[in-house]
């Protein structure tokens, strides 16, 4: 569901935290909002956030995921944050690409070496963004986005 309102939005969980327990919203990309969108967003949920801690402590809880970026960073200077680097994804990323990996050689039968070459490619090239792997892997059925004129074959098998 997309809202286009912010009054609309403000309804919703308005309702929702009159009638539910709990609330927990997850909002991953608020970065790729524009600022003004951002803005109106981040007033919102701050409000409710605040307004809902001092009649219900815990009730509703807001998880964003962002890039850090200077107007998030201070419309959230009271939250807590957790931070990740790009090392703290590379042995999960490593161990999602090797699984995928396994299930393309036994796929199109593709010797080591051609997956060996995916498997470094496609972790050096990840920037501990899981999300890349994931999209690359469903939208093309193989890894990197260029492979060495020797290897170049694998495209044409997807």
């Amino acid at each position: 569901m997309i809202l286009t309102s912010t009054t609309a939005a403000n309804s919703l969980l308005t309702l929702l935290l009159e009638y539910l327990p709990n609330v927990v919203i997850i909002i991953d990309g608020i970065d790729e909002l524009d600022v003004s969108q951002r803005k109106l967003l981040l007033t919102l949920l701050n409000s409710h956030v605040k307004q809902w801690d001092e009649r219900e402590p815990g009730k509703l809880r807001v998880m964003l995921v962002s890039q850090q970026i200077a107007d998030i960073d201070k419309a959230l200077e009271m939250a807590a944050r957790l931070s990740l680097s790009p090392q703290d994804n590379e042995n999960d990323i490593r161990v999602f690409v090797i699984s995928w990996c396994e299930k393309i050689l036994t796929k199109y039968k593709l010797d080591n070496v051609i997956m060996e070459y995916i498997k470094e490619s496609t972790c050096q090239r990840s920037e501990g963004m899981l999300s890349f792997l994931y999209v690359k892997i469903l939208i093309f059925g193989t890894l990197p986005t260029s492979v060495p004129e020797e290897s170049s074959f694998i495209f044409k098998l997807v």
